[in-house]
């Protein structure tokens, strides 16, 4: 079993070994317990690693949330139902295009923050395949991993690159088995975000990798991901979520600042999972994909026109359920300015 499956077994069986703790007073009147559910935490490490570090340092306790108790769900849609029914408080790194798809249905849930400002989402290949445009995906064999955002925006990619569905063959890879297959040739191409895709093929070998991004044919969908929780939770202790968004905006400026630090946050808990030199290629993606708001009091804020035309972009798709009012589905309100 390889490093990657070892450590998505070990990922899931924490979810089942992990209660679900409510946001309440435990034995100290004074403190605060919630848990938080990673949407996807494998796939994007430097940002659970951001939380994770967060904790380490205090920063969570500092702002009033004395004890912080993780999971991690199958992907993104079951993390937002995992907060909906009150089985944790806080999803992060949860996916937007799984997280409308979910909303979209009438679930109580709300986005109070982006800790991911576009999905970066991409086909990738070897060099060697020759593929630089989206034609040149025809009779190939592309790998998508199911249930999540690059699943639920595939067919729209290849609708909006002219292509047909029986042109290309699309297989079903497990998220932590891309890379494995792309380099052992069992696929010739991948469907997946950026800042996962390139230091997995990487560290398989394949130092730089041809892409297509899907921006490429007007399919960007920002935000990436974000911070979900119930709207009832919401309503009923503002206080905890702004303090929650406060201290995850401080953790991202320290791990920015403390790449070592990030890692060993990281290993503590999965061994093994990462390395120095590939966190800090995420970390210059990401620093560029937040552009402005990169910086400590800009980064989790929303930008409403993103918003409209990534609902409007996955409406129109077919990939979600109409939503009359985009607002209804994300808040910035949380947020201290």
């Amino acid at each position: 079993m390889n490093n990657l499956r070892r450590i998505g077994a070990a990922l899931a069986a924490s979810v089942l070994a992990l209660t679900a703790l409510s946001a309440c007073s435990n034995d100290d009147p004074g403190s605060t317990s919630i848990t938080v559910v990673f949407g996807n935490s494998l796939a994007r490490v430097p940002w659970g690693g951001f939380y994770l570090l967060g904790v380490d340092k205090g920063f969570f306790a500092e702002e009033g949330i004395d004890k912080v108790t993780v999971q991690v769900a199958a992907d993104s849609s079951t993390a937002t139902q995992t907060v909906s029914t009150d089985r944790a408080q806080f999803s992060v790194l949860t996916t937007v295009p799984s997280f409308l798809a979910v909303a979209a249905k009438g679930v109580e849930v709300t986005m109070v923050g982006q800790d991911s400002a576009a999905s970066e989402i991409g086909v990738f290949s070897d060099p060697k395949s020759h593929i630089s445009t989206p034609r040149d995906l025809v009779g190939k064999t592309v790998a998508v991993p199911p249930g999540t955002p690059q699943a639920i925006l595939w067919d729209s990619y290849l609708a909006a690159a002219g292509l047909k569905k029986g042109e290309v063959e699309s297989v079903n890879v497990a998220a932590n088995g891309l890379a494995q297959a792309l380099i052992s040739g069992r696929v010739d191409a991948i469907v997946q975000s950026k800042l996962s895709a390139v230091p997995q093929l990487r560290g398989a070998g394949l130092e730089d990798p041809s892409e297509l991004p899907f921006s490429d044919v007007d399919l960007d969908v920002s935000p990436g991901s974000g911070v979900v929780v119930s709207k009832k939770f919401a309503k009923g202790d503002a206080e905890t979520v702004r303090a929650f968004l406060a201290a995850a905006r401080r953790s991202l400026a320290y791990a920015l600042e403390h790449p070592d630090e990030l890692v060993e946050a990281i290993n503590d808990r999965y061994p093994d999972s990462t390395s120095l030199a590939a966190v800090k290629g995420q970390i210059a993606m990401i620093t560029a994909g937040f552009d402005q708001n990169i910086q400590p009091e800009g980064w989790l804020e929303m930008d409403p026109e993103a918003w409209a035309d990534t609902i409007a972009q996955l409406t129109e798709a077919g990939s979600i359920e109409a939503i009359d009012d985009p607002t209804s589905v994300y808040s910035n309100d949380f947020l201290e300015p």
